[in-house]
């Protein structure tokens, strides 16, 4: 019989919170390591799309909410803008110069305003 008091680890899993018709839609996220290990380095993989005949402008908001279940579901805190925090407008945290080699490949933008 194992100890009910060891923690168990849950593989990584998410879902899209928004609206079907919101103009930037997540289709598919992944984390690695899964699972999560923290302290420690974390990659995020995602796809989606932009669906919009105008421009996406700031602001843009941003809410993520951040879990780990123990006995209980525990929603992550946001402190010093890591965990559960929502982001007013992640357009001004965006900058085009640090933009990641994948995305500069592929023509994703890194800055807003983002183009349809």
């Amino acid at each position: 019989m194992g100890n009910f008091l060891e923690p168990k680890t849950e593989a990584f899993s998410w879902k899209m919170c928004g609206s079907k018709t919101d103009a930037i839609q997540i289709k598919t996220l992944s984390v690695a390591p899964d699972p999560i290990k923290l302290p420690g380095n974390i990659t995020l993989a995602f796809s989606g799309s932009i669906n919009s005949p105008d421009p996406i402008t700031s602001p843009i908001e941003m809410e993520l909410t951040i879990k780990k279940k123990l006995f209980v579901w525990i929603t992550i805190p946001c402190i010093d803008h890591v965990g559960s925090c929502t982001y007013p407008d992640i357009c001004s945290q965006s900058n085009a110069s640090s933009c990641p080699p994948a995305f500069k490949k592929y023509g994703i933008p890194c800055s807003c305003p983002i183009k349809p």
